[in-house]
């Protein structure tokens, strides 16, 4: 075998094993995508969640403040109770 068959199939051989590699890079760089596309559709709901508790614990709090603050409590005359002069 000369040098120069020896030069050719190596040079095949490291074109092949790029070939590979660069195969092998497209396919983590898809499942990353993926990946990052499923995180942000996590964080998207966190936050949508967090704005729903944060409404709720304040609707919550509007409700306690109620029940527990008499004076809060406003008391409207219904037909017959009205004092009559």
């Amino acid at each position: 075998m000369t040098t120069d068959e020896v030069s050719e199939e190596s040079f095949a051989d490291a074109y092949k094993r790029l070939n590979e590699a660069e195969m092998a890079a497209s396919h983590l760089e898809r499942l990353l995508d993926q990946i990052e596309s499923q995180i942000d559709s996590f964080a998207g709901d966190a936050e949508e969640l967090a704005k729903m508790s944060k409404n709720s614990a304040s609707e919550t709090e509007d409700v306690d403040s109620k029940i527990t603050d008499p004076a809060s409590a406003t008391a409207t005359p219904t037909e017959g109770d009205e004092s009559k002069d």
